[in-house]
């Protein structure tokens, strides 16, 4: 296939440019064109299928299920190394774009990647595992340079060894200011995303990446949103100590059957006074619903709505009552649900509450399989984790299902 029929091919028929795209876009990822690659499904016959085959013919596959692939070994069969290189020189110079993956910027980023090593040896399993994703990597080269990805690198370990020293609540905002001279640089960034990834990483959690995870990192190192915009919906007859101010408004809405919703703000510098008698447990819960139906069945404890994964509110909260009560929490029996349990456990040992192996046996029946993507990560995380907790509950949630916090009773 020449140069001119790629022209001719995208001129006549401008919706082989996305398929051309497409091919470009594989070869930026793996720096090699072999195996199959889907094209599209249900292609329209005169302007996207015959083109097609006019350019690759017999490569070209379509399955009973009407996707369209390219076998790469077939189209490539007879052709040379040199000729497959030239072939991909040509697809690029036709579309305009310049490849990402070549030899000349792996062996720049392995580079970039080797300093990181040196400048930051203790974060080697953070690189080791960023290095990995190195289409990305090459991708981020070739759209921006390779000054910025290794300025943007050496970043993420000024900011881990930052947030590892750091013991005071930080907003994003002054993180961002600090160390980008941008305080909307940290706000939900990509560079976010990447530095939360590596406290995960240093943390265990090699794989297991998603954005409630890594605002547990975050909180955990201290940064937070606004205080004012970090809350904690509680339930009970609770009163605190202010700047030796009795503040009883918690307890007041409690008698009127209404939770309190505390800020950070709210929580600083607070001492709770002794609980009433009468209340003999603390119960966490996952989800809100559930929370506000609590509220009308319980009147022996305090409730406390987690919303998913606790935030600095809901630990700050947790931290402050008293041992001596019996803690249970009532949430998801899936991955993220038991890590929820086993974060508050530690602050606080406690039991699981509806949602322990003798209350979701009975209730097989409703049960929902975890996705591959959650067995792998719970398999993973019980491999590293040897003393979780709740290790039964997850292997049967491994084996049978997870139990919604909404479906029991």
């Amino acid at each position: 296939m020449t140069e001119n029929e790629l022209y001719s091919a995208m001129r006549q028929y401008p919706a082989v440019s996305s398929f051309l795209h497409k091919i470009a876009d594989r070869y930026d990822r793996r720096g090699d064109l072999k195996g199959t690659l889907k094209l599209g499904q249900n292609l329209t016959l005169h302007t996207e299928l015959d083109p097609l085959l006019q350019l690759f013919g017999l490569a070209l596959k379509t399955t009973q299920a009407s996707s369209v692939n390219i076998d790469f070994n077939r189209f490539f069969a007879k052709a040379s190394p040199q000729q497959i290189n030239a072939w991909v020189e040509t697809l690029f110079k036709v579309i305009e774009r310049t490849p990402a993956n070549t030899f000349k910027n792996r062996q720049l980023l392995k580079t970039i990647f080797d300093r990181m090593q040196l400048a930051y040896p203790h974060y080697a399993v953070v690189y080791e595992q960023f290095y990995q994703q190195k289409a990305y990597w090459l991708r981020r080269m070739n759209e921006e340079s390779a000054e910025a990805v290794q300025e943007e690198l050496l970043r993420i370990g000024q900011i881990i060894d930052f947030l590892h020293a750091n013991t005071i609540p930080l907003g994003w905002s002054e993180l961002g200011a600090r160390f980008c001279n941008d305080s909307k640089a940290l706000r939900a960034t990509e560079l976010t995303k990447l530095v939360g990834n590596a406290l995960l990483i240093l943390e265990g959690n090699i794989g297991s990446f998603n954005q409630e995870l890594r605002k547990q990192a975050f909180n955990a190192c201290h940064i937070i949103d606004n205080p004012t915009a970090i809350k904690v919906a509680v339930y009970g007859p609770v009163t605190y100590l202010k700047k030796e101010t009795h503040i009883s408004w918690i307890e007041d809405l409690w008698q009127f059957n209404e939770a309190a919703v505390l800020t950070l703000e709210n929580l600083h510098n607070l001492e709770l006074l002794p609980i009433p008698e009468t209340i003999t447990r603390v119960i966490t819960i996952e989800n809100e619903t559930p929370f506000c139906r609590l509220k009308e069945e319980v009147k022996d404890a305090i409730i406390i709505y987690t919303e998913g994964y606790p935030n600095e509110a809901v630990l700050t909260f947790y931290e402050h009552l008293p041992s001596h009560l019996t803690y249970l929490h009532w949430g998801d029996t899936d991955f993220d649900g038991l890590l929820i349990a086993g974060l508050l456990d530690h602050i606080h040992p406690l039991d699981l509450w509806r949602c322990g192996l003798d209350d979701i046996n009975p209730l097989k029946g409703r049960l929902i399989p975890l996705s591959e993507q959650n067995q792998g990560r719970a398999q993973e995380y019980l491999n590293k984790h040897l003393d979780f907790k709740f290790t039964n509950e997850l292997l049967f949630a491994i084996t049978n299902g997870w139990l919604e916090q909404e479906n029991w009773g």
